[in-house]
């Protein structure tokens, strides 16, 4: 909190929030308590080192996961981390694919190259990340293009095949396929 502002009260009601109106970024970004909770998360991944989660993440999350189920997406954001996430249903399921798609070198957050670890180099090295659906054929592709110069293909996956496997997992419950393509080769 910086000085002189006000705690905000976590009991009350978020501003202009109603139960079945739809809540977007900006009602987000605009309300100092939710605002106030993504600010905060994003904080605290920054210090643990981890790449961009704030309001540029979850934008994107959020619209990717629209564009995969238009269900509500906040009920299944708690269950999309590796660790111990599950795609438990078709929410889960989008949440856990927008999630894991966003690989981007706009996520790093150091400015120095020395600084960058294996997450930030690879994160570094996608220079282009888009999930494309196709409902006719059943697929849900993941395209990357990678500069190998900074990054080789083999540390992409050292680091993220439990996310590509997460992935395959949740378009599966979507009764879809899950592919990959790396520098227009296709790899899964």
């Amino acid at each position: 909190m910086t000085e002189g502002a006000r705690e905000p009260d976590l009991a009350s009601e978020p501003a202009e929030l109603t139960e079945n109106a739809p809540v977007t970024l900006e009602d987000i970004q605009q309300d100092p308590t939710l605002s106030m909770f993504v600010a905060s998360a994003d904080r605290v991944m920054q210090g643990l080192g981890y790449t961009e989660h704030g309001f540029r993440h979850a934008n994107l999350c959020g619209r990717i996961a629209f564009n995969v189920d238009l269900a509500k997406v906040m009920a299944a954001v708690g269950n999309h981390e590796e660790d111990y996430g599950e795609a438990a249903g078709p929410v889960a399921a989008a949440v856990i694919l927008a999630d894991k798609s966003d690989v981007h070198r706009s996520r790093v957050r150091k400015a120095a190259k020395l600084e960058f670890d294996i997450h930030d180099r690879v994160n570094y090295a996608a220079e282009q990340s888009f999930l494309r659906v196709d409902s006719g054929a059943r697929t849900i592709t993941l395209e990357l293009t990678i500069d190998t110069e900074i990054s080789q293909v083999m540390e992409y996956f050292e680091i993220f095949l439990g996310r590509m496997m997460m992935c395959r997992r949740a378009a599966e419950q979507l009764d879809c396929r899950f592919k990959l393509t790396i520098n227009g080769a296709g790899l899964l």
